[in-house]
This record gives C-alpha cells, sequence and structure tokens, in this order.
C-alpha cells in the first residue's frame, strides 16, 4: 500500500454498512473509471451531512474504511445478484430506487460504477479531519487520494485491538501474562495477528470442562465463541498493560455483541438471562 482514497459517502449507505455489519461491499458510484488506488490500498468514507449539519456547517466526518479490490461496472441487477445486500439496501426495489434519485437513471439496465470493498470496519466513534491535521475541501464532491502518511495519521487516531504473546511452552496457563493497550501504527498489507489469548483461553476451558461454551447462553460451538476483556476493555490499556486469561470470558458472538451494545458486564448479562 502506498495511498490512500476518502470518498464522499451518502449517509444512509454508511448507516446500512455499519448496522448490518457487513464486511465485504459495493461502493458505487456514477464513475464508468477509477483509478485513483491500487488493490489492496485504503478507502475511506467521509459522510455527507445531513440538512441540519448543513444549515449549521459542521464539518463532514469519517466514519469507516474498507480495503480495495477492484473496480467494475454492472447495471443494477447484476450489481444486486453478485453483491446483495452489500449494495447497502436491504433489497433490489430499494437499491434501484436509489440509483434513479441519486444518479437521475433509470432502467434495469443502468450502468453503474462498482468500487468493491473487503474488510470493512466502521468506527464506533467519528474521525474528525482538521483534528488530525489533514485538509479536505468543503468544495470536493467526490473523493480524494491521500499519501500513505496521511492514511497512518488516520489509522493511529484509531483504537486498534491486536493479540500478541511470546509463549514460553513451560509456564501454567494460569500464570500467562499478554501484553497490551500499547499504541501501533497499522500498515495494511503487513498486519499481525495472532490468536493467542482466545486459543489458550479456549484450551484452558476445555481441559476444565471437557469443552468449551459461553458462559451466558452455553453455546458450545467453537466457530462461535470469543474472549472477552471484562476487566479491562482494550482501548482503556496503556503501553505494558498485562492480560492474564483470568481477565477474559468466553461468550459467543451474540452476547458479545449484547455486553458491549449495552455497556453490561458478562456476569450481568448472566444475571439477565
Amino acid at each position: 500500500m502506498n495511498k490512500g482514497y476518502i470518498a464522499i459517502t451518502d449517509n444512509n449507505w454508511a448507516n446500512f454498512i455499519k448496522q448490518n455489519k457487513l464486511s465485504s461491499v459495493n461502493f458505487w458510484c456514477k464513475k464508468k473509471s477509477f483509478k485513483a488506488i491500487n488493490k489492496d490500498d485504503i478507502f475511506f468514507f467521509l459522510k455527507k451531512n445531513n440538512d441540519e449539519e448543513k444549515k449549521t456547517k459542521q464539518e463532514r466526518k469519517i466514519v469507516g474504511y474498507g480495503i480495495f479490490e477492484k473496480f467494475e461496472v454492472l447495471n443494477i441487477n447484476d450489481a444486486w445478484s453478485k453483491y446483495g445486500i452489500g449494495n447497502g439496501c436491504s433489497s433490489i426495489e430499494l437499491f434501484n430506487d436509489k440509483i434513479n434519485s441519486m444518479f437521475r437513471l433509470k432502467g434495469d439496465e443502468v450502468k453503474i460504477g462498482s468500487i468493491i470493498l473487503n474488510e470493512v470496519i466502521m468506527f464506533d466513534e467519528p474521525i474528525y479531519l482538521s483534528k488530525i491535521g489533514i485538509e479536505f475541501a468543503n468544495a470536493i464532491v467526490s473523493g480524494k487520494t491521500i499519501t500513505i502518511e496521511e492514511v497512518n495519521t488516520i489509522l493511529n487516531s484509531v483504537d486498534i485491538e491486536i493479540d500478541y504473546l511470546e509463549e514460553d511452552e513451560n509456564i501454567s496457563l494460569e500464570d500467562i501474562e499478554l501484553e497490551e493497550g500499547e499504541n501501533i501504527k497499522r500498515i495494511i498489507n503487513s498486519r499481525k495477528r495472532n490468536k493467542k489469548s482466545r486459543e489458550l483461553k479456549l484450551k484452558q476451558a476445555i481441559e476444565k470442562h471437557g469443552k468449551a461454551f459461553c458462559e451466558v447462553c452455553k453455546e458450545d460451538d467453537i466457530v462461535v465463541l470469543d474472549v472477552h476483556h471484562d476487566k479491562t476493555q482494550v482501548f482503556n490499556m496503556e503501553k505494558g498493560h498485562k492480560t492474564k486469561l483470568s481477565d477474559l470470558r468466553i461468550i459467543c458472538a451474540n452476547c458479545h455483541r449484547k455486553v458491549h451494545g449495552h455497556k453490561i458486564t458478562v456476569d450481568e448479562l448472566i444475571e439477565k438471562y
């Protein structure tokens, strides 16, 4: 990766992608070509202001990003067939209406530019470019290419969770400490993701109970089991923070969302059940 792109993004599209937690999407546009970035470069979503925000002249904000896979030109039916709700709509009828109203184009054979993105991340909190020293003129109506330095400036303003462990085979599972909390520079083409915290916590449960399962709902399909930082959330950690396996809880993906969504502890969710 040697550059990135910031694209003006429709409010409803961005909200739909975030609400449905979609990781692969079609960022559609009226253009018939897109050569601003290359495969595996990063593509940021700069959300349009709504009418009220425009009246008060609020700054537009970055709400997420995706990794550029390819660009293709498709008609509406083909785009829906290939990407479904990844187009940012719940049905092909709504998708068709959206294209017609935004681009003033009509007919099933209308061709749209399709910027295909993978590994989509939508931020919990928006990023204001003015606060991190990146200029983006209000007159820009489509988007603009940015440097790798600007890409990293944006990424470094976001909390990133990373798992890392240098493991001593002779150490007891109970005594393992996982170092977390350090701010890192994230370069998209060289991510280091180590699953040791989840792997070791599940191993500990299997050794103790014969299997791993969600502590809340007892789901035991290991594919959907997560580990949750119950004592100190990652974004609150400082450099050098040590995490023991006893600090982690095993919960399924559904219960994990409930814990974070309702801002409660695992024990509080268990009591609610």
